[in-house]
């Protein structure tokens, strides 16, 4: 074949390419959603989802969600990507039908990717049939193989294998999801009954904890344990054991809500907590973001426990992979430990006054992490890491479990 040949069909293939393409274009993308893209988060609803959620896990029960809860779960989840809406319905025969609405950027002129489907059960999962991208209907054996791609091969892998770690069957069944999962990565189980704080208790700790920041110097950087350890040294001169958890847990509300400046997520159910007049910035390891961590990866394993706390880590710098911050093995160690720190406040309640009491810094509490790989991008998290599955993943999560272990702070397994 000459170059001139050669080169022809180069161009007649690129060239068809391109007509196949735009045709696929004309028909997967429309000019309007099949639902209006005005979903909003219902607080109230979002409390009610965590917290039925953290009490099955908290028991190892089986979670079971209604039509509202899904569909407002799903769009909690799919609006952090995409300006999108979803919407299912279920059906009397055990399978539920999916409308899904994405607005595209601007390169796609501002259209609309809609997609259909319909669920059933199928091997302890759920099979997608009849699903039909804007006007192109698409065979069941093509639409599930395109499905597994991209779960296998794109940015959603990593959320598919957290989710599978823990789901072990999902069906559909009178009108609602039934999901049968096993949490083990951390073992703490307590009554979360103990969760429910006393709001004169709250704003005692509260009222100290303003007093401890107003004899702070501005000038001086304010290091966590500045403001832990005198509020346990108190709750250890004040409390009983009958009442210690509850205030310990207090404690670790009024604590983080300070340091992330009442920035907690809406679906954790606490009040509104007052603002401090005295609003410092709070440093572990002379940085802010792993005094914010690791309040927040508390105050979630005291409403939801430390599994639900795990999850909602590794999913937060999965989603920060994506972003300009990216994936950081810094802000897991401060998320591990904040568990790790909750849990033991919660198992022994006056054995961790009595400690958190003692200690000199925060180094009794958080290991140094500054070493381990941060700002990872999605591209290099799966060059080096591959999955949060991989044999290098663990060994560098237990790594981090080893050095938290290792901190005075925790009483050494025997």
């Amino acid at each position: 074949m000459s170059i001139f040949k050669l080169f022809r069909f180069i161009l007649s293939a690129l060239l068809t390419s391109f007509v196949l393409i735009g045709v696929a274009l004309s028909i997967t993308l429309e000019d309007e959603p099949l639902h209006a893209l005005d979903w909003q988060p219902d607080v109230y609803l979002a409390r009610d989802l965590f917290k039925k959620t953290a009490d099955a896990a908290q028991q190892n029960l089986d979670l079971n969600f209604n039509q509202l809860e899904v569909n407002h779960a799903l769009n909690s989840i799919l609006n952090r990507y995409f300006n999108s809406n979803t919407q299912i319905t279920f059906e009397p025969n055990n399978s539920a039908n999916v409308d899904t609405s994405i607005k595209l950027t601007r390169v796609f002129m501002g259209k609309y990717l809609n997609i259909r489907f319909k669920l059933n059960n199928h091997d302890g999962g759920l099979r997608i049939t009849h699903l039909k991208i804007g006007k192109l209907p698409l065979h069941p054996i093509i639409a599930n193989f395109l499905i597994n791609v991209t779960l296998q091969h794109s940015m959603l892998k990593h959320y598919y294998l957290l989710a599978k770690q823990h789901i072990q069957t999902i069906q559909i069944a009178h009108q609602a999801v039934n999901i049968h999962y096993q949490i083990d990565t951390l073992t703490t189980h307590y009554d979360t009954s103990s969760n429910h704080i006393d709001a004169s208790i709250l704003n005692f700790y509260q009222q100290q904890l303003e007093q401890i920041v107003s004899q702070h110097n501005p000038n001086q950087r304010l290091s966590l344990a500045e403001l832990l350890q005198p509020l346990f040294k108190l709750a250890y001169e004040r409390t009983t054991v009958e009442n210690a958890i509850k205030e310990n847990i207090a404690i670790i509300y009024a604590v983080s809500a300070y340091v992330n400046d009442n920035e907690i997520p809406f679906y954790v159910p606490i009040k509104t907590l007052h603002s401090s007049q005295y609003q410092y910035p709070v440093f572990l390891y002379k940085r802010t973001d792993q005094a914010k961590h690791f309040m927040l990866s508390a105050t979630l394993t005291c409403t939801g426990g430390a599994q639900l706390a795990d999850i909602l880590g590794q999913e937060k710098e999965l989603r920060d992979a994506q972003s300009s911050s990216g994936f950081s093995f810094i802000d897991i160690g401060a998320d591990r430990a904040g568990m790790k720190f909750t849990e033991q406040a919660i198992r022994t309640p006056k054995e961790f006054q009595k400690n958190m009491a003692e200690i000199k810094d925060y180094s009794s509490f958080m290991p140094n992490v500054l070493d381990l790989p941060e700002k990872l991008t999605h591209a290099q998290f799966t060059r080096q890491f591959d999955s949060i599955n991989s044999k290098a993943y663990k060994k560098l999560i237990q790594e981090i479990d080893t050095r938290i272990e290792a901190l005075p702070i925790y009483p050494k397994k025997h």
